[in-house]
């Protein structure tokens, strides 16, 4: 039982060793120090831009420079929508609504609808897909709603999330 806790206070002693040493490393000029080793390749950190002989000094800020702004997530034109209404669902009769990207934004990276339906009306959306549209790529943004009943008219949106 005296070595297991001799053992557990060898591990405590050695953890909060560890992180003095993680403490002293960063100065009080906002640097941090480590020396590295050419022969073993390994590093380790110091309280001082001072190595022992065989060793590279290495320095670096705990905060850099400010850096350039990165690419925008839309592209470096950004995102165009198009929006296509279509409406007037009729039984047995299948309503389709086409967004399709103008040519200076030539093609489509995403798409969705809006469906606007009476719960009575018994419309669903079937599909909702990329679709090519007088193009050898995908242009266009294609909703297809089946299964209205009834004189209510629904609305369908499709939109189209055009990239140049």
């Amino acid at each position: 039982m005296r070595k297991i806790a001799i053992a557990i206070a060898a591990a405590f002693a050695l953890i909060g060793a560890s992180a003095g040493i993680t403490l002293a490393a960063v100065s009080t000029n906002g640097v941090i120090y480590a020396c590295y080793s050419n022969r073993t390749h390994a590093l380790y950190h110091a309280t001082s831009a001072t190595c022992a002989r065989g060793y590279t000094s290495l320095r670096w800020s705990v905060q850099g420079p400010q850096g350039p702004p990165g690419p925008s997530t839309a592209g470096p034109t950004g995102l165009h929508v198009v929006e296509a209404l279509g409406q007037n669902i009729y039984p047995d009769n299948p309503d389709v609504a086409t967004a399709t990207c103008p040519s200076g934004w030539p093609y489509v990276v995403g798409g969705g609808f809006a469906y606007t339906g009476y719960a009575e009306s018994g419309g669903v959306v079937a599909d909702s897909h990329p679709a090519l549209v007088n193009s050898s790529v995908p242009n266009a943004w294609v909703v297809i709603v089946n299964g209205a009943t009834g004189n209510k008219v629904d609305t369908i949106m499709a939109y189209a999330l055009c990239s140049k």
